[in-house]
């Protein structure tokens, strides 16, 4: 792709010794908070409790947490939910815009590959002094305390197009207010979470600035998949039962 955005199945219990990239595309992971990456020396399993439902491995390089969840429990993220717990997504999934070829439809269905394009990838416009939002809507209410955002892949400058900073707002009934705050250091990461006091909510929203886009591409919002939890999320189509 180039510089410019132009360029549920459940799954057997999977052997945790995957590799880190497919670790990453099902959302597990321990991040920094800011860039999205492990910190340097730390235990990625430090503080993962898998919901008191199993146990926390580190597996990859860089090593990266997954919940091996009990009988009865599949992993999302790093909870662990009963199997009878139904996953929620997105429906509609809006945007403030998207860019031409590209469908919005993409950011809450599961899959996660930065580097499909527009078939896994959505891209917003591309225009001085905009700011960019998507927000998801959700048939039921749901519980989420967890933002997780998996960065497109820029293959022109090879480099994911982490954001520079967005906002996660929820609805509160009557109007949208902030939940957390997403701000980057260092280099682009495939992935970044944002943590906060559980809500309750029915929608969601990410919101960024004009010109808070990627460092070196500042007027567009980029993403492969948003994924929330603890709710169990369309990602758990990546869930290991």
């Amino acid at each position: 792709m180039s510089a410019s955005p132009h360029s549920r199945s459940y799954a057997l219990r999977a052997d945790v010794a995957v590799v880190a990239l497919a670790l990453v595309a099902c959302g597990v992971g321990t991040v920094d908070g800011g860039n999205g990456t492990p910190m340097p020396g730390s235990d990625p399993c430090n503080g993962v409790t898998c919901s008191a439902h199993g146990s926390c491995v580190a597996s990859g390089s860089p090593a990266v947490a997954v919940c091996d969840c009990d009988d009865g429990f599949y992993a999302a993220g790093l909870t662990c939910l009963a199997n009878d717990v139904s996953p929620v997504c997105a429906t509609p999934v809006t945007t403030d815009s998207t860019y031409s070829g590209y469908a919005a439809t993409v950011l809450d269905d599961g899959v996660v590959d930065a580097r499909g394009g527009t078939a896994t990838t959505w891209a917003s416009s591309d225009g001085a002094g905009t700011a960019h939002f998507v927000e998801l809507q959700f048939a039921r209410t749901v519980s989420v305390s967890e933002v997780r955002l998996f960065w497109a892949w820029n293959a022109t400058r090879s480099t994911y197009t982490t954001s520079q900073t967005l906002d996660v707002l929820y609805w509160n009934g009557s109007a949208f207010a902030t939940a957390g705050t997403f701000t980057r250091s260092g280099a682009g990461a495939p992935v970044s979470t944002v943590t906060f006091a559980a809500v309750q909510t029915t929608r969601l929203r990410l919101e960024q600035a004009a010109g808070m886009g990627p460092t070196d591409y500042a007027n567009v919002m980029w993403l492969a998949e948003i994924d929330y939890g603890p709710t169990a999320s369309c990602l758990t189509s990546c869930a290991q039962r």
